[in-house]
């Protein structure tokens, strides 16, 4: 279907292009300093993208009158990519000490793997990002009532829609 092509190749694209700037951020020296914030904020545009396409893509996807069945490796396919930039891109933003931006990555990505859930009846996201989310965010300066946020939206609201 070409909705999923398209969708593989927007999140290659996001996946493509944080993982640049992590690897350029990586190379730079702690002395550079003026260059690291640029690759910071090249890393926070990057994820807010990724946060708002998400969003956009859910309120899209609410709205169509498609109800289609898609067959279990369209449903593979588009569960690996989405995973992979996400995992990216929680990586990128735990790297910069992003604790605000991180937790809005996990949610966003919830409201359209529950928007795909309910339309499809496919389960996008696997635990795997919640426990990279919970890990990434305990290596910035978040609080722990931060953490204990994230953990509990995983735990009260994401595994009892699934349920």
């Amino acid at each position: 279907h070409l909705y999923f092509q398209e969708l593989q190749d927007k999140f290659s694209s996001f996946s493509s292009n944080i993982s640049r700037y992590r690897v350029e951020r990586k190379h730079l020296t702690k002395s550079n300093k003026k260059s690291r914030s640029t690759v910071d904020n090249s890393i926070v545009s990057a994820c807010s993208s990724l946060v708002y396409f998400l969003r956009e893509e859910a309120e899209k996807t609410s709205m169509t009158q498609q109800h289609f069945k898609i067959g279990v490796e369209a449903a593979e396919f588009v569960r690996e990519n989405l995973e992979m930039v996400l995992i990216q891109a929680v990586r990128a933003a735990s790297e910069i000490g992003d604790f605000v931006l991180l937790p809005k990555l996990v949610y966003a990505a919830v409201e359209y793997a529950t928007v795909v859930a309910n339309l499809y009846g496919v389960a996008l996201l696997k635990p795997r990002v919640f426990g990279e989310a919970i890990s990434s965010l305990s290596k910035t300066k978040a609080s722990t009532s931060k953490l204990k946020a994230l953990w509990n939206f995983f735990i009260y609201d994401v595994t009892k829609q699934n349920h």
